[in-house]
């Protein structure tokens, strides 16, 4: 399944005019998911672009695309049911 950006674009900052969260801080939350990824592969001599990025949990899926851009990785994975996913620890 391909997601639409402009479409993601635009239910993020509605999300965020919702809860009075500027499109910013959701910008400056994924560069923040990003570094972390960085930690756990360039620091290791890994290139982030050589993986497929796996989106879990209840937010993942919302952050995966955004993540994965920042990174240059070109291919998000999403389970079905991504919460249910993270909850049993697969």
């Amino acid at each position: 399944m391909r997601l639409d950006r402009d479409a993601a674009v635009k239910g993020l900052a509605r999300l965020g005019d919702s809860i009075n969260v500027a499109l910013e801080a959701i910008r400056l939350a994924v560069v923040e998911m990003a570094r972390a990824v960085r930690l756990v592969t360039v620091e290791r001599g890994l290139d982030p672009r050589d993986f497929t990025l796996m989106a879990f949990g209840g937010a993942g899926p919302q952050f995966a695309p955004y993540i994965a851009e920042e990174l240059g990785i070109g291919s998000v994975i999403v389970p079905p049911e991504p919460g249910a996913f993270s909850a049993l620890a697969c």
